[in-house]
């Protein structure tokens, strides 16, 4: 076989959190999303993700909205992702930094 996209990753499922009901990502792999509205606490970690942060971390993943929020993620499964989640430790909120403004 040339290729084998389980060697890599693979979107297993992808979920949705958009307003103010708590939500828990479950299931085998890595979550990695992208809080595009709100501010929402996930279990363990003192400050919330804000808009355009983005989430990675292994399951379960609680996610409780402090305000009105929207997030979509993907679960990434395969020795990628896998090996991803070894050197990763606990789950966090990467935060957002602006992209500068392409000149024409």
């Amino acid at each position: 076989m040339i290729f084998d996209p389980e060697i890599y990753c693979t979107a297993a499922e992808t979920r949705e959190l958009d307003g103010k009901d708590a939500v828990t990502l479950a299931g085998a792999g890595l979550w990695a999303g992208v809080l595009s509205r709100g501010e929402c606490l996930l279990e363990g970690l003192a400050r919330p993700g804000q808009s355009g942060d983005i989430l990675l971390g292994p399951s379960p993943l609680a996610l409780t909205p402090q305000t009105d929020c929207h997030l979509v993620a993907v679960r990434l499964t395969g020795l990628c992702a896998d090996a991803y989640l070894l050197s990763m430790g606990t789950p966090c909120w990467v935060m957002a930094r602006p992209v500068p403004a392409r000149r024409s």
